[in-house]
């Protein structure tokens, strides 16, 4: 039955390697290459499109694919401050422990301030005027308080603090 549907769909009819029956599952057409070998006139060291890439031996006369460190060329002059600030943009600089402390203690500071600073009275009579709905909850007070300290931290840390 398969083999007439073949032959409908086809004029060579079903492959050759078995008169009038069709190939078993698993081997591929007549002119293809078997699974994990590339196409005709590829060189066999490059996974044909599709395929997944397998670490193969080097052929005779090819060298290895990686290099040994040890082997490889090396510069003992110092490097150039263009070469310092080079790798310092790429990497980051080397900060000290108190740099450190300095640059994570912005952020703690910054959210500490604000805090301090919307958690005063008059910022709540403040919201309760502009939010009436806030008179009867405090859920929605503190939310709203919450939302602040997100969207005024973000104004600060992404526009003031950008410029230094």
């Amino acid at each position: 039955m398969e083999s007439i549907q073949y032959s409908q769909q086809s004029n060579q009819g079903p492959p050759k390697n078995s008169p009038g029956r069709p190939m078993p599952q698993g081997m591929p057409p007549q002119g293809m290459p078997p699974q994990g070998m590339p196409p005709q006139g590829m060189p066999r060291g490059i996974p044909a499109h599709g395929m997944p890439p397998q670490a193969m031996p080097p052929q005779k006369g090819q060298a290895p694919i990686s290099d040994n460190l040890s082997s490889l060329p090396t510069d003992k002059n110092n490097p150039s401050e263009v070469d310092k600030n080079m790798t310092d943009t790429i990497f980051g600089a080397n900060l000290s422990i108190t740099q450190k402390l300095v640059k994570e203690g912005k952020d703690m500071m910054i959210i500490g301030l604000l805090f301090i600073s919307l958690s005063l009275p008059q910022v709540d009579e403040l919201i309760k005027k502009f939010v009436p709905a806030t008179q009867n909850s405090v859920y929605i007070l503190i939310l709203i308080k919450a939302i602040m300290v997100m969207v005024l931290f973000w104004l600060i840390k992404h526009f003031y603090l950008s410029r230094n």
